[in-house]
Parts: C-alpha cells; structure tokens; sequence
C-alpha cells in the first residue's frame, strides 16, 4: 500500500471523495487504506481498481 499511496504525516487525500484534509490512514496490521469519513477500506488491488480504473486482472498485473 505504501508503494501506492502517498502519505504525509500519517495521513493522505481520499481519491473516494472530495477531500479538503487528507482522512486516510494506513491500518499496517491488514496492509490496508482507511476512510474513516466514508467507512471504507482497501487494499491494494482496490487501490488500483477504484482510484485508477483498472480491471481486477490488470490490477493484479500491474503489482507483479
């Protein structure tokens, strides 16, 4: 996740809604991104298939 996701003090900008200050965080423990203000969570080929439109195949792909 941390290859993914650009995190400034703990902390970075939700691409899954508008995002004045950043409110995610990185749950280290499950290797996943929070959003604490939309309840939600990802991993990291959510990541890939949420923020950047990729296919589950291409997803997977994309982090070999």
């Amino acid at each position: 996740v941390t290859n993914l996701v650009t995190f400034i003090k703990g902390k970075a900008h939700a691409w899954c809604h508008e995002d004045k200050r950043p409110s995610l965080y990185y749950a280290s423990r499950r290797n996943l991104v929070v959003c604490p203000v939309c309840n939600r969570a990802f991993n990291p080929i959510q990541i890939l298939m949420d923020r950047d439109g990729k296919s589950f195949r291409e997803a997977v792909k994309s982090l070999l």
